[in-house]
């Protein structure tokens, strides 16, 4: 019976918490993946320029409102917090639109690791197709000139 009752009381404190603003289950994933492609060194915290270079925060303020025990990192809870806490001042719909900001910074960070890595490939195949007709150049050199040997 007092599991029940501690389930029951649960879920009525979450649905005040949801009629309150607070994050959805479905944001809270969201937030959670949001982290964790943010951190691309995978150190499961996030560091100043791994937030900078997504999210446009050149001034660092967001970082820091992140950054909730200012140890130059912020870890899956603090992250959670802050949108945890947005979501209560100012509405899901206000946090939907933040996750939506971070989500096409990484997607455009994302294309930009792509269209260089693409191009570093391109890069590297060119120089190999030219390394190739060099070695293939001299080849047939050699042979012209062998033949011209044989011929005097």
């Amino acid at each position: 019976i007092n599991a029940e009752y501690g389930i029951a009381t649960a879920k009525a404190v979450r649905q005040k918490e949801l009629a309150a603003g607070a994050l959805t289950d479905e944001q809270f994933e969201e937030v959670r993946g949001l982290h964790c492609k943010l951190d691309e060194d995978g150190n499961g915290t996030l560091e100043k320029e791994e937030l900078v270079s997504c999210c446009d925060d050149k001034s660092g303020k967001l970082f820091d409102k992140l950054d909730c025990d200012s140890n130059g990192h912020v870890d899956a809870d603090e992250f959670v917090a802050y949108f945890y806490a947005m979501s209560l001042e100012r509405g899901q719909k206000q946090v939907s639109g933040l996750i939506a900001h971070v989500s096409k910074g990484i997607e455009k960070k994302m294309k930009k690791k792509a269209e260089a890595a693409a191009a570093a490939e391109a890069a590297a195949e060119s120089e190999a197709a030219a390394v190739e007709a060099e070695a293939e150049a001299e080849a047939l050199a050699a042979v012209e000139a062998e033949g011209k040997g044989e011929a005097e």
